[in-house]
Order: structure tokens, then C-alpha cells, then sequence
């Protein structure tokens, strides 16, 4: 079980997860200090109980969505995700997709790689994690054929 890392703002866990830049490797967030970049934060690797501090300059901060996936994983910012989404005419289809930050809406949206370029509909469902922006796609599916045909683009 991974440590708790949340905060309660408005009976809303604020939760993060973090690139370390230089150990180039996604951690945890216990606690962290937002003063400046000399500040530090307390952080783990995934499954492990185990605490270092490190310097916030160092780390990338990803927030939790707020969303969770099918399967009830928690999406965080910066994750590649299959979802499922419904276009104008009522079906769904699959897309590849980055969660991203929204400014404009101050809420976080899908940059989708892949879609067949109807406009979407309401219900975008979130299928499963298969990679983040630091890591790339590392947990895409094959396809029937073999083949793991799904590209970013740019």
C-alpha cells in the first residue's frame, strides 16, 4: 500500500506524484514545501515505505485529476491514457491522449494523439494508464493483428 500523500482542501484530496529530474524516475510525494526551489520535499519510489528528502528544484510536480480510470486507478497530470470516447453520433472509439492542464478552463483536459477527428461527444471515459510524458508509453496494449501501431502526434 503506498503512503498517503494527500492534503483536504474543500473535501477534495490534494494529491501528487513527482519526475525527479535527475534520478529520472517517478516518486511519491509525501510532503513538500512550495517557498522556492531550494525548498525540499519528502518522497518515496512506488511500493516502498521507505522516505528521502530531496529538493523541490529537482522535481516536477504532477497533480491528481481527481479522475480515476475504469479500473479505479487515480489519473494524475502528464499520464498517457486510452479512453473511450463517445462522438457526435453516440459510439464510442478509442484514443490515445495526454492529461494536460488547462489554463483557459483552470481545469485539466485530454490532448489526444490519436482520434478520428469527429468532434467529441459528452462521455469521454477514462480506459486505463498506458504511459506519462517523463516515461513515454510503456503499458500499450497489442493490438489483434500483433502489432502496437499507436503513435503520437505531433
Amino acid at each position: 500500500m503506498l503512503p498517503s500523500n494527500a492534503l483536504k482542501k474543500s473535501g477534495r484530496d490534494i494529491a501528487f506524484r513527482a519526475w525527479h529530474s535527475k534520478l529520472r524516475k517517478m516518486l511519491v510525494v509525501r510532503s513538500c514545501n512550495f517557498a522556492d526551489n531550494d525548498a525540499e520535499a519528502d518522497v518515496a519510489e512506488f511500493n516502498s515505505a521507505v522516505f528521502f528528502r530531496v529538493r523541490m528544484g529537482d522535481l516536477v510536480l504532477l497533480q491528481d485529476v481527481n479522475l480515476d480510470t475504469m479500473n479505479g486507478d487515480p489519473v494524475y497530470e502528464g499520464d498517457i491514457v486510452i479512453a473511450q470516447v463517445q462522438n457526435i453520433f453516440g459510439s464510442f472509439e478509442e484514443a490515445i491522449g495526454e492529461v494536460i492542464y488547462d489554463d483557459a478552463t483552470w481545469g485539466y483536459s485530454l490532448k489526444f494523439y490519436t482520434h478520428s477527428g469527429l468532434p467529441p461527444g459528452e462521455t469521454i471515459r477514462i480506459a486505463r494508464i498506458v504511459g506519462n510524458i517523463f516515461e513515454g508509453i510503456i503499458n500499450l496494449p497489442k493490438r489483434k493483428n500483433g502489432s502496437q501501431k499507436h503513435h503520437k502526434e505531433d
